[in-house]
């Protein structure tokens, strides 16, 4: 049996976790809250690689992931307490759900 929560994470340019210290504390918080609750991590989709549809490659950070029985009030009251460094989105579908639900995290500074 199983529970299935569909994630989007959506950031600014501003969150590479790649190349700086806050991104990577940012992410760490993200990654420890999933690895204790669902034993998986986000993965990401804006690793420049070459374009996903059309001709250009993203110019957001995205991370998505689909977890089972994810606490999602939890996961996103510790989203809500990491000091981002650019403006974040969540977006999340319950296998019930017929449709996604949008939440601003953290707005631009």
């Amino acid at each position: 049996m199983s529970l299935v929560t569909n994630v989007i994470l959506m950031a600014g340019v501003g969150f590479d976790p790649s190349i700086d210290e806050p991104s990577q504390k940012a992410y760490q918080a993200i990654d420890d809250f999933l690895q204790s609750t669902c034993r998986q991590s986000l993965k990401r989709l804006d690793d420049n690689r070459g374009a996903y549809g059309g001709s250009k490659c993203f110019e957001v950070s995205i991370w998505t992931g689909a977890f089972n029985y994810l606490h999602l009030t939890d996961f996103i009251e510790i989203l809500k307490s990491i000091d981002f460094p650019d403006w974040v989105q969540l977006s999340y579908c319950g296998q019930e759900d017929e449709g996604f639900t949008f939440i601003q995290i953290q707005s631009a500074s």
